[in-house]
């Protein structure tokens, strides 16, 4: 097994960032990886979706009730225009939020509607381009689908909140030196603040700065991905968690 990687939730408030909780998720041996495919294990049991359902191959009841959804869901983003400023973008999607018709925590609970929502705007980005789609995949996917998977109870139940205010989230993994193709190695650090259970984030360097974050101007929700430091009382200095 190789180290476990810290995962750290927060919101995004005035252009600070205050951390409320953190949580880890264990990459697989390179033995299960090769058995499980490309997710690594990054994805719980509890969140592997039927490939009957995945697929398309969902039963006739399912279908029967999308049907007055999608007729919904159409609507609601048919006025959702290519042309748009970058926060009016931003609002058409909190509006969309805002309106339930898909949860962010849907990719558990109801993965059939999960991948119409996907589907109907990939038809949308052919005469509106791909924007939209795209925000709302950073939203949807990288950040809520990212605290659904392996975010802790409080976190969890927190997305209800997040909802009913329509905000969206952001993913905070590339830096101008380090993302993908580091295999997730990041520089920004986290350090743990024990009197106020919060994160302190910091770069030690110009190479450790987030950078290309994906609706990181306007999103009110960010996961953060960042090497997290502990303090040693003995030895007076940080310790690093990987």
């Amino acid at each position: 097994m190789r180290s476990p990687r810290r995962w750290l939730v927060g919101h995004m408030q005035k252009g600070s960032i205050t951390v409320f909780e953190s949580f880890q998720s264990r990459r697989q041996s390179s033995h299960h990886h090769e058995k499980r495919g490309k997710h690594n294990g990054f994805i719980p049991n509890s969140m592997r979706i039927r490939s009957q359902e995945a697929w398309g191959g969902v039963c006739e009841e399912t279908k029967l009730r999308l049907v007055d959804w999608e007729q919904a869901f159409k609507k609601a983003i048919d006025g959702i225009s290519g042309t748009a400023s970058v926060q009016e973008s931003a609002e058409a999607l909190r509006t969309l939020v805002r309106t339930g018709l898909l949860k962010y925590s849907d990719i558990k609970n109801d993965p059939p509607k999960f991948f119409a929502a996907h589907r109907l705007l990939a038809r949308h980005a052919v005469d509106h381009g791909p924007g939209f789609w795209i925000r709302f995949s950073v939203s949807y996917n990288l950040c809520y689908g990212t605290i659904v998977a392996n975010g802790s109870n409080a976190q969890v139940e927190a997305i209800e909140r997040d909802q009913e205010r329509g905000a969206i989230g952001c993913f905070a993994l590339t830096e101008r030196l380090a993302g993908v193709q580091s295999g997730l190695v990041v520089h920004t650090k986290a350090l743990l603040c024990p009197e106020t259970q919060e994160f302190v984030f910091s770069t030690p360097d110009r190479g450790a700065e987030k950078f290309w974050i994906s609706q990181g101007s306007t999103a009110d929700t960010c996961v953060v991905i960042a090497d997290l430091h502990t303090r040693s009382i003995e030895k007076e200095q940080t310790i690093s968690h990987g």
